[in-house]
């Protein structure tokens, strides 16, 4: 109870300071996560990354939190499943656009997805001139001007659509009872074990080969 007491503390007492907070620190969490994995593409390739990644997270978490897997209903289940088929999606795509583009590029497609579902979903002109304007900086930081690499933005588009399924999923994940965060750890689960047909293989002729 004191550390969520303290946290609250801490955060901005403005709710829209305090969400602008949540989506700087989720920013940077992706560019400095993507950078580290980026370093392990050579020996393993990205799918492999991508799976480890989303396997220890799903291990930290569960290990943590121990949701409950009686007590939720199809609906839930589906939700939970949904969130975590969407995630494993888009860091394999991200992953497999940072392969092909420079990190800040491929990252910047990548929330393309987020971007265009503010801006569909905003309900006053406020909101939705803040989500066109960071729509165009995204164009602008990826546009046709700079770096070019059709199949990487082929991967990065494909992770920005997973993104913004995951951006919609994770409200319906969030709010569907009191142990939304049981529910979250149940969804990366779901993703470690989507993502893991295109990792063990490679973890496996890697460790094979040493």
């Amino acid at each position: 109870m004191s550390t969520n007491k303290n946290a609250s503390a801490l955060a901005p007492a403005h709710p829209g300071a305090r969400a602008a907070l949540y989506v700087l620190i989720g920013s940077l969490g992706i560019q400095l996560s993507s950078a580290v994995s980026a370093s392990m593409f050579d020996s393993l390739g990205s799918p492999a990354v991508s799976s480890l990644r989303l396997v220890l997270a799903a291990l930290m978490l569960l290990a943590f939190f121990r949701p409950r897997l009686t007590g939720r209903s199809a609906r839930q289940w589906a939700a939970i499943s949904g969130y975590g088929i969407a995630m494993a999606a888009m860091n394999l795509l991200l992953y497999k656009a940072i392969e092909h583009l420079p990190l800040g590029i491929a990252v910047t497609l990548d929330f393309l997805g987020p971007a265009i579902v503010a801006l569909v979903l905003s309900r006053r002109v406020r909101e939705a001139l803040w989500a066109l304007l960071a729509l165009a900086g995204v164009i602008l930081i990826a546009g046709p001007g700079g770096y070019f690499d059709l199949l990487g933005f082929a991967f990065g588009l494909g992770a920005g659509l997973c993104f913004a399924l995951y951006t919609l999923l994770a409200e319906k994940v969030g709010k569907q009872d009191s142990e939304s965060i049981s529910s979250l750890a149940l969804s990366v689960t779901v993703a470690a074990l989507v993502s893991l047909p295109f990792g063990v293989p490679r973890v496996a002729e890697v460790s094979g080969g040493q």
